[in-house]
């Protein structure tokens, strides 16, 4: 699969997963914010090497808790489909929670938050990638962050490899609006300024 054929696989499964899931957080229920996906597809030769080879990816609507926060399951055992969406961040109407930990963990403990994964029954697509507007319905397509340098040194044997998942804008954000630089939580702001500063220059 190509590059580009690649990124648009993904882009269709980010703008689902913003449809279509919601969280219920200490009983408050919240939309997606922020996300990034992790993919296995051996039919459509899609082999993510930063995903983590859990077997839990081959569920759908789960809950996959690990140290950085949770993952919501989105793949599909009959067609052999692995997919760890990572939640990355959750908004409401009230307030905007960036940071995959801060997420799930609370606290100074850091105790697990309990986490319950929902559907939204409506068909409607609200949401689209940004090209000039910023509003809470536009997403941000941006890379991953924090991808594991071991993995990156594996395969730098492989740049093909290495560059098409290294690269990949796997990364999908919302913000409310132009304010988004005061939030000290959200990672690599400055991916965001570039996304904007290439619209303005194209």
């Amino acid at each position: 699969m190509t590059i580009d054929n690649l990124q648009n696989y993904i882009d269709e499964i980010a703008i689902e997963a913003f449809n279509k899931y919601r969280i219920i957080r200490n009983e408050a229920v919240f939309e997606l914010a922020e996300i990034e996906i992790y993919l296995k597809d051996a039919k459509k030769g899609i082999d993510d090497i930063y995903r983590h080879d859990r077997n839990e990816h081959l569920e759908s609507l789960k809950e996959y808790q690990h140290y950085s926060g949770f993952d919501i399951c989105n793949g599909n055992k009959d067609k052999d489909i692995y997919c760890g969406i990572l939640v990355r961040g959750l908004m409401n109407e009230s307030e905007a929670i960036y940071g995959p930990r801060r997420v799930k963990y609370g606290g100074r403990e850091k105790s697990p938050i309990k986490i319950e994964i929902i559907t939204n029954e409506s068909s409607e697509n609200r949401f689209q990638f940004y090209s000039s507007e910023i509003n809470s319905n536009v997403i941000f397509k941006l890379p991953r962050v924090n991808l594991s340098n071991k993995i990156s040194q594996k395969y730098f044997c492989e740049p093909q490899k290495l560059q098409k998942y290294l690269n990949l804008k796997a990364r999908y954000l919302r913000i409310k609006d132009e304010n988004f630089s005061s939030n000290k939580y959200l990672a690599e702001s400055r991916e965001i300024w570039n996304a904007i500063l290439k619209k303005l220059n194209s």
